[in-house]
C-alpha cells in the first residue's frame, strides 16, 4: 500500500500558525484585545492584505451635535465626523532554539518540533506582553518598534499627596481612593477616556504591580468595599483573573508594570506605575502569522527551529497626549 507523506512546507506552515494561536492565547493582554475601537487594545491585521510598514488607526471621538427634535428636518443638519488618527510602525522579532545533536535528541522523550513550539510560544507571549507594558507605561529606555512615549502631565496622577515623582514618599501608596479619583479624572478629561461596556454598565481596567496590590489589600476602604464582591461572577474577559472590582474598575495585577527605585526628594523611594485603562489605550498591528523555519547544522547532526513575528504596538496619542489611559505613580516596595 502506498502512503503519501505530509508535504514539508505545509507542516512548517501549520506549526507557525499553531505557535501564534497558542502564543496569543498566553498573552496577558489578550483579554483586552479586539478589532473595534471600544476595546482597550485595538488590533488590526490590515497588513495581511496590503504591504507597508505603517498602519493608521482612527481614534474614536464623541459626537457633540445637538441633533434635531420633533419633525424638524435632519437632512442638511447632519454632524460631520471628527476623525483623528494615530499610527503604528511594524518591526520584526525573532528567536530560535537548537538541539545539541542527534544523540541528545535520541535520549530525550520528546519531538523537536513540539518542544520548540512550546518553548517559543511562551517566549513570544512574554516578549509581546513586555513590549506592550513598556509602551503603555512609557518606559523610554526601550526601543521596539520605536521609542515608547512617557506619560504627559494631563494623564498622570500620584499616590497620597504627591504631585510628582520627585515628591513621592514612602507613605504615598496605592489606595482605593486613588482608583476613584482617577475614574473621575478619566470621565472629565477632554477628550474623555471611554469605558468598556459590559452588560450595559461602564467599566475601566486598572493594572497594578504586585507591591501595589499588597498595599491596596491593607487599605481600609478596599477591605470594607463588600459591594464589589457581588460582581465577581461577571464572565466578560476583562474580569478574568482580576483581584476584584472597585467603583466600576476591574483591578488586575502583573509584575511587568514599570518600577523605579529613584523617586522622591532623595531619589531613593521605590515606586511603581499602575495603568488605568479605557478604550483605545493601545494600538496593536500584526502583519502575518509567525514564521517557522527549520535548519540542519553539522551535516544534519544538529537541528534548529526559528520563529519570528512582524508586528507593532503603540500607546494611542492625540494632540501629543495619551488618549485612553492614565498613569498612576505611587510608592511601592516589597512587603
Amino acid at each position: 500500500m502506498a502512503l503519501t507523506p505530509a508535504e514539508t512546507n505545509q507542516v512548517k506552515k501549520l506549526y507557525g500558525k499553531q505557535l501564534w494561536k497558542e502564543g496569543r492565547d498566553e498573552l496577558f493582554f489578550k483579554k483586552f484585545m479586539g478589532e473595534g475601537e471600544f476595546n482597550i487594545i485595538q488590533e488590526k491585521t490590515d497588513f495581511r492584505k496590503d504591504k507597508g510598514d505603517t498602519l493608521y488607526f482612527g481614534l474614536g471621538m464623541d459626537l457633540s451635535g445637538a441633533g434635531v427634535t420633533g419633525d424638524n428636518e435632519l437632512e442638511g443638519n447632519e454632524e460631520a465626523l471628527t476623525v483623528y488618527s494615530d499610527s503604528v510602525t511594524l518591526d520584526q522579532i525573532r528567536n530560535a532554539v537548537r538541539v545539541q545533536g542527534r544523540l541528545e535528541e535520541q535520549k530525550a522523550a520528546y519531538g523537536i518540533r513540539e518542544t520548540a513550539k512550546e518553548r517559543l510560544k511562551f517566549w513570544l507571549a512574554e516578549k509581546i506582553d513586555e513590549i506592550i507594558f513598556d509602551h503603555l507605561c512609557g518606559d523610554t529606555s526601550q526601543t521596539f518598534p520605536a521609542a515608547p512615549l512617557a506619560p504627559d502631565s494631563d494623564h498622570v496622577l500620584y499616590g497620597g499627596n504627591a504631585t510628582s515623582d520627585s515628591d513621592i514618599d514612602s507613605t504615598d501608596k496605592f489606595t482605593a481612593a486613588l482608583i476613584s479619583k482617577t475614574k473621575v479624572k478619566a470621565q472629565t478629561l477632554d477628550p474623555r477616556i471611554k469605558p468598556v461596556k459590559v452588560d450595559g454598565k461602564d467599566y475601566y481596567v486598572c493594572v497594578i504591580h504586585p507591591y501595589q496590590a499588597y498595599d491596596l489589600r491593607q487599605d481600609t476602604d478596599w477591605q470594607n468595599a463588600h459591594y464589589y464582591a457581588s460582581e465577581r461572577g461577571l464572565d466578560n474577559p476583562i474580569f478574568t483573573g482580576s483581584m476584584g472590582i472597585y467603583d466600576g474598575v476591574a483591578i488586575h495585577v502583573h509584575p511587568k508594570i514599570y518600577t523605579a527605585s529613584n523617586w522622591g526628594a532623595g531619589a531613593n523611594v521605590e515606586g511603581a506605575r499602575a495603568l488605568f485603562l479605557g478604550a483605545q489605550a493601545g494600538l496593536f498591528a500584526q502583519a502575518s502569522d509567525t514564521s517557522w523555519v527549520e535548519k540542519d547544522f553539522d551535516y544534519a547532526n544538529q537541528t534548529g527551529v526559528a520563529t519570528g513575528l512582524i508586528w507593532g504596538f503603540k500607546k494611542a496619542r492625540f494632540n501629543s497626549e495619551d488618549f485612553g489611559l492614565i498613569a498612576l505613580d505611587t510608592a511601592a516596595s516589597a512587603p
